[in-house]
């Protein structure tokens, strides 16, 4: 299918059904590169602002305002681009990517591009936490700030798309954190620590949003 959501603002979305099931304010399932998703603000969701199951869906211009849970979260296969993601203020992580542990192919795994990305966390929160199987994509222009652990790893195969090169950062910025990975014998010397702008602003609200 196709379409396009665009210059769209939730409020207050999403529920919480126990404290390990949340509902999602704006979900993706499977969702095709023919649809249109940018300038969309979710504020204050009960859950996770936008998830991506799956799918080939691009976006941009997408800012996450005070979730009480995931700021933007990719799961299940997700193999799609996203620039000028804004995630401020989610109470567990900016962004949280899901593969399948035990995936046979990469096909199953999450391969993206993400650029241009501003993370501001609450001091206790994650930057970007990766869970299970083996990520692979690049990430660029990244700004994180006032986040306890930068980026984090849990679950995930011994680093093999790490030692293979499968997993970039390029030009990361990191301000106000507590520890830079979990991994911090292994994880800093993929990351490039240069001066980044994210997505527009570093920290700051950038003017789109």
């Amino acid at each position: 299918g196709s379409g396009s959501l665009r210059y769209t603002r939730i409020e207050y979305a999403g529920a919480v059904y126990e404290d390990e099931i949340r509902f999602n304010a704006l979900s993706f399932f499977g969702v095709g590169n023919y649809t249109s998703l940018n300038n969309i603000t979710v504020f204050e969701a009960a859950g996770t602002s936008f998830k991506w199951f799956g799918g080939t869906v691009n976006s941009s211009y997408l800012f996450s305002n005070k979730s009480g849970s995931v700021g933007m979260e990719i799961a299940d296969g997700w193999q799609g681009t996203g620039s000028f993601w804004h995630s401020y203020y989610n109470q567990i992580s900016g962004i949280q990517v899901e593969n399948q542990f035990f995936a046979s192919s990469n096909d199953r795994n999450n391969q993206f591009n993400l650029s241009n990305i501003s993370i501001v966390g609450t001091n206790n929160s994650f930057g970007i936490h990766f869970e299970e199987g083996n990520p692979i994509g690049l990430i660029q222009n990244l700004y994180l700030s006032d986040v306890f652990i930068g980026v984090s790893l849990s679950g995930v195969k011994p680093f093999g798309n790490l030692s293979s090169s499968l997993l970039n950062f390029q030009s990361v910025q990191v301000e106000n954190y507590n520890q830079l990975s979990n991994q911090s014998e292994v994880f800093p010397n993929y990351i490039q620590q240069l001066n980044a702008s994210g997505s527009g602003s570093k920290g700051d609200i950038p003017e789109w949003a």
